[in-house]
């Protein structure tokens, strides 16, 4: 009883300001809910509607009159055939992937479980964009022609693409706009299930030859990604569910469904070449992709804050300064070169183990002490030569350097600081 709240809570949600039945399922993608429809051959009308969640599915006469297609309507998820067509051939698709996609023996040498164009379209409709690229590789020769078409265009051009196939060339696919996905390669199905099982559900499932898959995981829509922090995940995902590191992805190309494989590497026992099969077209948006990019973001922030160490650390050990004469004609050191002398002094002088926040207390004491440099000047000098600031982010880094300041100054009126050498400590 409590999933089947939860089920019409999230679907309540979805349909608040909803504007189409598009809308709808895509509200309830994000929240780890799919959708399966019943519908006329021609796409014309839906007769029903399952909802999974957890595992579970739910027809929508059980989950209330008001959560079938007629009730959607009358809320604001309107279905339009044109419109919504692409929406309903992932839908339909789910039940059939669900029935089975993964618990069935694969079986690579079979005919497809739908035609050809039908295959292509599946497929196609599942990356939710459009257009796509169009790859067709000579394993002869090793060279690859593109063509940029949409999925209507890629359907109208299948027997074209057989015709390619069966004179020894692959197909590929790769979606014009792959900001929000990723290509995992060379997969085994336990590691497909897996995916699943931690609530990275695969858009797209190919199996390549049999027992080896290429997945596309879709990222969330309102999440801003960026190509490094993609890159980060792929990486992830290709090292824990071990697929291969140097396809992991979006701008490769993967295979497109229905047609032979003809990889030497491949061939089946009877040297035929393999064909390739769609097992999932879900189109869904991995449920925990929210928090797969919020890892990656988090991983870049400290790699990179650990490689902006070791690059500082290496200029203080090496420095030699130059002399620098401030409005008095004192002859001083620059803000930064100053704090990479005492830093350099004080590195040596701590020996093995060097506490950097220490450091940094001793040189602002110090350099603020003197007056020849303005709190300002300092900061800048932290910013920019301490290994102990050293993030991603310059608001952060500046103000990491204003409280390092005030936490030195307090602790110099509680005397919190020693005032004897930092060499005999």
């Amino acid at each position: 009883m409590q999933q089947l709240e939860r089920l019409r809570n999230v679907c309540d949600a979805a349909l608040e300001n909803c504007t189409s039945f598009t809308n709808f399922v895509e509200q309830l993608e994000e929240h780890g809910v799919t959708v399966s429809v019943r519908a006329t051959k021609n796409r014309a009308k839906i007769s029903g509607l399952i909802y999974q969640i957890e595992g579970n599915s739910v027809r929508s006469e059980d989950l209330g009159r008001q959560y079938g297609i007629a009730g959607l309507a009358r809320r604001g998820a309107h279905y339009d055939p044109v419109r919504d067509l692409a929406t309903v051939e992932r839908c339909l698709a789910t039940k059939a992937e669900q029935d089975s996609m993964l618990g069935a023996t694969s079986n690579a040498t079979s005919q497809p479980p739908m035609d050809l164009p039908t295959t292509v379209r599946s497929q196609l409709a599942a990356f939710g964009t459009d257009p796509f690229e169009i790859g067709i590789r000579s394993s002869e020769r090793s060279k690859t022609t593109h063509r940029t078409w949409s999925l209507e265009e890629t359907v109208r051009a299948v027997p074209w693409l057989q015709a390619m196939n069966a004179s020894g060339n692959d197909i590929y696919v790769r979606p014009g706009d792959y900001s929000k996905l990723i290509l995992l390669d060379d997969l085994q199905q336990e590691s497909v299930q897996s995916l699943n099982e931690h609530g990275f559900e695969p858009a797209v499932i190919v199996e390549i030859s049999p027992g080896k898959y290429q997945v596309w995981l879709k990222l969330p829509r309102d999440v801003s990604v960026e190509e490094i922090i993609r890159a980060t995940a792929a990486r992830y995902f290709a090292h824990t569910f071990g697929a291969d590191l140097k396809s992991a992805g979006a701008h490769h190309f993967g295979f497109l469904a229905g047609f032979s494989n003809h990889n030497p590497k491949l061939m089946l026992a009877d040297r035929q070449p393999p064909q390739v099969m769609l097992r999932g077209w879900s189109g869904q948006m991995m449920s925990k992709g929210a928090a797969v990019v919020e890892q990656a973001d988090r991983l870049l922030d400290y790699q990179g804050a650990l490689k902006a160490q070791k690059e500082r650390v290496a200029v203080i050990r090496s420095w030699v300064g130059t002399e620098w004469a401030d409005k008095s004609g004192k002859i001083l050191l620059p803000p930064l070169e100053e704090y990479r002398r005492e830093a350099q002094n004080l590195l040596v002088a701590q020996g093995a183990e060097v506490d950097w926040a220490k450091i940094d207390r001793r040189i602002v004491r110090d350099m603020l002490e003197r007056g020849h440099y303005s709190r300002e000047q300092v900061v800048q000098a932290l910013v920019q030569g301490s290994p102990n600031i050293s993030s991603l982010k310059p608001v952060n880094m500046e103000r990491d350097a204003q409280i390092l300041i005030d936490e030195s100054l307090m602790a110099k009126q509680l005397n919190d600081v020693p005032e004897d050498n930092m060499s005999e400590n």
